[in-house]
């Protein structure tokens, strides 16, 4: 039992000094568990591959040497006020005294190893190797700075504690006002690394501060902050999905049946329909949809004036919205054709394949951090920041004004769109009411409740206030937390009354699947009609693209059987009910895609119909990040995976059934 007392005591006593400087660890623990375990943030060093500019990688070095020092600073700040030289732990030997003075250089240490396992895994060894070669001379400096202190005393001004702490905080509101002023613009210059780790250092100073006044007041300040965030929680929503003052959608006057007569009036019946469902999953859906419609832009001409509709959930919609506004913008490249260069595709890419992480990051680790706090909303949100970044990026390659993501979504629908006629195809957003679970779609016409079965219009819930193209594009890519969950309602005399929240589309089903089936469902009153008013003349190709390669492809085969999955032994009484439920999301994703197409092949008994599906394999240990970032690699690899074998057969199908020619391989 003595032995045990120890045992119990040294348990204690180690707990007591891990607690003092508890804020730097938990922001230490936070950084790696990030880095290791979550998917939108463990791949967010990718874009040091291929840096927008030399200055980010040196931005990405100093923002680790910050996090590192914050976390060794505070830490030692707390040790110095609780424990002196002259009488406290430190003037003993023993494990106490050692972990005292280690402890906080350990927190240091462990910042360096964060950013050289996130720099490996993104495969710019340089970079890593570099990290970690400033580590060991900070390590050294740590250890040794008092003689280093004594021996340039002579030549450099001695610097009181208080200066250095003064230096911290000053640094620290300087990047906290630039990033709540500007999270875009802050993020583009310094990056998406850098951001998260300077974001999680000036974290650690006010923590350390909030605990150190805790310990000498007797008052839990930190759970003081932590009641007001649920207190202030029902008033201080900034979450609220954005508007365009002084318009409206007016999607009341617009249907299903005009947008039809307006296809059928500018296609060629000669041709197949084409009806896309384009899956969730981060950026890499965005930039692999993009592939997918560019190739045959580039390839086919008038490709766009045969694709009626696009259904697309999270990034799937996003790479959508891209492709539209690109049809908008670029008329030269989307009418040149049959082309051995992909100018259209190259273009549309280079506006999808950009950081569009560093703007949402900053916003996260910012002012939507702060917001948490405060009685009111004052500070824009992440969606926001995210929103804008993809105005940003789209513009620095379709620089026309008025012709950007920033536009009203509805108005890339009309006839003389930009200033040029050029057919847009509906775009069907797919999102989920939080509240209900139940589909909701944000698109150009009335959502008639015959037609799409079950699901509500974002436009009527929202009272017809007009949408930016970005912001409809995340209605559908509201996956938590990276991406909140968007406030919408109505204006009830001159206050604004929340209906509930749109989330990621792929919490109801991730393929856009079953909106495409509905609207198949609905074409088949026209399958009878003669000549050009039938939609089905020239034949009806549906094209389904999914990105998660952690699915083997024998599986989307209608026949196939489920593969089995395993059995969970960890703590199944209380993960059970919570792996259902994120399991079944998927379940219900791979059923909707089935279902589809089943319903194709049933179409094929009476007229000509083909489903094509792209796949994307990964050749990798790991799939392609799930954020908002991209690494070069993965850009290459999907660029060229549209003619790989595994889609080859539905690449040069598509080609043949517009009378096009195509060989596998990458466009030079």
């Amino acid at each position: 039992m003595e032995l045990l007392h120890k045992i119990w005591v040294v348990i204690k006593n180690i707990a007591k000094i891990l607690s003092q400087s508890r804020f730097s660890l938990i922001i230490v623990l936070l950084t790696i568990i990030a880095l290791e375990f979550v998917g939108q943030i463990k791949d967010i060093l990718v874009g040091l591959s291929h840096p927008e500019s030399t200055a980010q990688v040196v931005f990405f070095v100093l923002a680790v040497n910050w996090l590192a020092f914050q976390s060794w600073g505070w830490a030692r700040y707390i040790y110095n006020r609780c424990h002196s030289v002259e009488n406290g732990l430190r003037s003993k030997a023993g494990y106490q005294r050692w972990l005292v003075d280690w402890l906080p250089r350990l927190y240091a240490m462990a910042a360096f190893w964060a950013a050289y396992r996130a720099a490996k895994r993104a495969q710019v060894d340089d970079v890593a190797y570099g990290i970690i070669a400033v580590g060991l001379l900070v390590l050294m400096f740590l250890i040794y700075r008092r003689d280093i202190a004594k021996k340039s005393s002579a030549m450099l001004p001695k610097m009181s504690g208080n200066l250095i702490l003064y230096f911290t905080l000053a640094v620290m509101t300087v990047t906290t006002v630039a990033a709540i002023w500007s999270p875009v613009e802050f993020g583009r210059i310094l990056g998406a690394g850098a951001v998260f780790f300077v974001g999680l250092g000036s974290i650690i100073p006010i923590g350390t501060l909030l605990v150190s006044a805790a310990r000498k007041n007797g008052f839990p300040v930190v759970g003081a902050l932590l009641l007001m965030a649920v207190i202030f929680s029902p008033f201080n929503d900034n979450h609220r999905v954005r508007k365009i003052d002084g318009q409206t959608a007016d999607t009341g006057s617009f249907t299903l049946a005009a947008s039809m007569k307006a296809w059928l009036s500018q296609r060629d019946k000669t041709k197949p329909m084409v009806l896309v469902a384009t899956a969730g999953g981060g950026l890499r859906a965005s930039y692999w949809t993009g592939v997918i419609m560019g190739r045959f832009q580039d390839q086919v001409p008038g490709f766009n004036k045969q694709v009626f509709a696009v259904s697309g959930v999270s990034g799937g919609s996003v790479g959508a919205v891209f492709y539209n506004g690109a049809l908008a913008n670029d008329v030269d490249c989307v009418n040149s054709g049959a082309s051995n260069k992909p100018c259209f595709e190259n273009k549309l890419l280079e506006s999808i394949g950009q950081d569009y992480l560093a703007a949402t990051a900053t916003s996260m680790l910012y002012g939507d951090l702060i917001q948490r706090f405060l009685p009111f909303p004052l500070f824009s949100d992440r969606a926001a920041a995210l929103e804008e970044s993809w105005e940003a990026g789209f513009a620095r390659i379709y620089p026309d004004p008025e012709c950007g993501l920033e536009k009203s979504f509805n108005s890339f629908f009309k006839a003389d769109a930009c200033g040029k006629k050029q057919w847009l195809p509906r775009l069907l957003i797919n999102g989920t009411y939080e509240e209900s679970g139940r589909r909701l779609l944000t698109t150009s016409f009335k959502v008639e409740p015959a037609t799409f079965l079950d699901t509500y219009d974002f436009y009527e819930l929202n009272g017809q206030v007009a949408l930016r193209a970005s912001t409809a594009a995340l209605n559908s890519a509201r996956f938590s937390y990276v991406s909140p969950a968007g406030t919408f309602g109505k204006e009830v005399d001159e206050s604004f009354e929340p209906t509930g929240h749109v989330i990621d589309g792929g919490y109801f089903e991730n393929y856009g699947a079953n909106t495409l089936t509905n609207l198949i469902d609905w074409m088949k009153q026209y399958s009878n009609v003669p000549g050009n008013e039938n939609p089905f003349s020239g034949g009806l190709i549906v094209i389904a693209i999914s990105n998660d390669s952690t699915i083997p492809l024998a599986q989307y085969a209608i026949s196939a059987v489920p593969a089995n999955a395993g059995s969970n032994g960890f703590m199944n009484e209380v993960l059970a009910p919570v792996l259902g439920l994120v399991n079944a999301r998927s379940g219900h994703g791979m059923l909707a895609y089935k279902q589809l197409a089943q319903y194709t092949e049933q179409m094929k008994l009476k007229r000509k119909v083909e489903m094509v599906h792209f796949y994307l394999e990964s050749n990798t240990k790991e799939p392609p990040p799930l954020g908002w970032i991209l690494s070069e690699q993965s850009k290459e690899n999907m660029k060229g995976q549209i003619t790989d074998t595994h889609n080859c057969s539905g690449y040069r199908q598509i080609l043949e059934l517009f009378g096009s020619d195509g060989e596998c391989g990458v466009l030079e």
